[in-house]
């Protein structure tokens, strides 16, 4: 039997997420399990199935996610507690239902987990499913680590009897592929007797369009509003940690694990104010209202972050860059990098320069030009290490050139040299990579292709990319800043044309036509 099945309370065992998950449901007493198999959620469910006849459940790999949802909601309206389990795409199959359910809700714990994909290591798109929680105006829990999966879902079918609502427990492929120790607790089972009722609590329950109507079933799903946002206050997932300075960072799921990290690797665990959400949706509203009313900056993390800086010739990007690096010291003010002033930084940074000199008749190979990068941390007179060596190879395999490891750098193209150049940058495991028109010497036909590169460079670390390509800014990178002497920073990715003739000083106006998007500016 399985290790879920025989594993008894206080027990501490290596779990993969989704294992983590599996336990949850069993300690609950889940009743009826359903899913249609789609990575990164599938191991939820073949876990389950594995153990369910001898834990006495249903478990059945459904024809597609809407009769999974669907056979699961069913059960759930007889008193059965259920589980649903599908990746981030399949959420969008069972939306019709999705939507509907919550104005008539549920009699037993329905637990509806979505596993979203940030990155699209296994899917067509990276979508956010926290969005559609809020549309159907139901709670939605966010584990931060393997512990926190399991106790999330089995705490997730209490939650949803009481508040009569589905719930949705959102996690990521980053905790459901990888490992974790969790502790069991104790399998409990529901005290709901299974069975019927069109009547239950309301006059027809759960009639779509016969009386009393949706619009009155629309009223009483508001109703559920203050008693979400109770729970959502007590939840014992949340943390709030004061600081000494008016500064926050505001964090949910495996973006939390981050900024712990983070803020202690950096020293700042005392200094700066920490929210960390439990309950995505509803928000914790006290909590929050206190961060937001006693700090002057706020931070939000999620996973992966790429900010495009634009403005004209002149406006000083450059310069900014290199006050980042270290090379240019500000006339005022003070900088902070990482935490610690640029210097002492510049070890976690990579750097791709506006304009690589070199003589292209030198001969000196992709493979040696990009362990020149390990040179600030194995130091200029040391022999190359075999982990020098292996993140060398890491390096080229990620932007696709090892199989050009022993070509002469010179004979590169514009394109493949920009992306040994980026190599370099990253075989010292940079934490934040800098890119100075790093596009501006690559045929416009390569240029999707290269960008598409960052932008899956995005989700392992943070980016800076200094760029005049507007079209380019406006549809790979998360986050935008404008600069002209001074920054403008402006979140979302959205560029709008007031934004643009305040950064450039002159009427503009955006065109984009073929595959390559572009700026003209209008008669000035």
């Amino acid at each position: 039997m399985h290790k879920l099945a025989t594993g008894v309370s206080g027990d501490r065992l290596l779990l993969l997420g989704n294992e983590a998950i599996a336990r949850g449901a069993i300690e609950a007493g889940v009743q009826v399990v359903t899913s249609y198999p789609g990575t990164p959620s599938s191991e939820i469910v073949e876990t389950l199935l594995e153990v369910s006849t001898e834990l006495g459940f249903y478990a059945e790999w459904s024809v597609n996610e809407k009769v999974a949802f669907e056979m699961a909601a069913g059960a759930a309206l007889t008193g059965a507690r259920s589980l649903a389990t599908m990746k981030g795409a399949g959420l969008n199959v069972v939306m019709d239902l999705f939507l509907t359910l919550p104005y008539g809700g549920t009699r037993g714990g329905l637990v509806v987990v979505v596993a979203d994909d940030p990155g699209a290591h296994y899917s067509s798109n990276e979508q956010d499913s926290r969005v559609a929680v809020q549309w159907a105006m139901i709670p939605c829990l966010e584990p931060e680590n393997h512990q926190e999966a399991k106790e999330m879902t089995r705490e997730a079918f209490s939650l949803s009897e009481r508040l009569e609502l589905p719930v949705v427990v959102r996690t990521a492929t980053r905790l459901s592929h990888s490992s974790g120790v969790v502790e069991l607790g104790k399998v409990e089972a529901s005290n709901l007797e299974p069975g019927f009722n069109k009547h239950w609590k309301l006059p027809y329950r759960w009639n779509v369009y016969g009386p009393p109507g949706p619009t009155s079933k629309h009223v009483w799903q508001l109703g559920r509003l203050p008693l979400m946002q109770q729970e959502s206050a007590a939840i014992e997932t949340n943390e709030l940690r004061r600081g000494d300075e008016p500064v926050a960072v505001v964090a949910c799921g495996t973006g939390a694990a981050y900024a712990r990290e983070a803020l202690r690797d950096l020293g700042l665990e005392d200094r700066i104010w920490l929210l960390k959400i439990g309950m995505v949706y509803p928000i914790p509203v006290e909590a929050s209202l206190e961060v937001l009313g006693r700090c002057q900056k706020v931070l939000v993390v999620e996973e992966g972050d790429f900010l495009g800086i634009i403005g004209p010739n002149g406006g000083g990007k450059s310069t900014l860059l290199k006050v980042i690096l270290g090379l240019v010291t500000p006339d005022r003010g003070n900088i902070r990098v990482l935490g610690k002033p640029p210097a002492r930084s510049r070890e976690d940074i990579g750097y791709v320069p506006q304009h690589n000199l070199f003589d292209r008749e030198f001969p000196i190979s992709v493979w040696d030009a990009v362990l020149m990068g390990r040179c600030g941390k194995a130091g200029l007179f040391r022999r190359y290490a075999e982990t020098d060596r292996r993140l060398a190879r890491d390096a080229l395999e990620t932007v696709g050139m090892l199989d050009h490891k022993n070509r002469q750098v010179g004979r590169l193209s514009g394109g493949e040299q920009q992306r040994v150049f980026i190599a370099r940058a990253l075989v010292s495991q940079p934490k934040l990579l800098l890119l100075d028109e790093a596009a501006a010497s690559i045929d416009p036909a390569m240029q999707t292709e290269f960008y598409e590169l960052l932008e899956k460079l995005s989700q392992r670390i943070a980016i800076i990319m200094v760029s005049h390509d507007v079209g380019a800014i406006s549809i790979y990178v998360e986050k935008i800043a404008c600069l002209n002497h001074q920054l403008f920073y402006h979140g979302p990715k959205e560029i709008s044309p007031e934004v643009l003739e305040a950064t450039y000083k002159c009427p503009v106006q955006l065109i984009a036509h073929g595959t390559i998007p572009h700026r003209v500016l209008k008669e000035h």
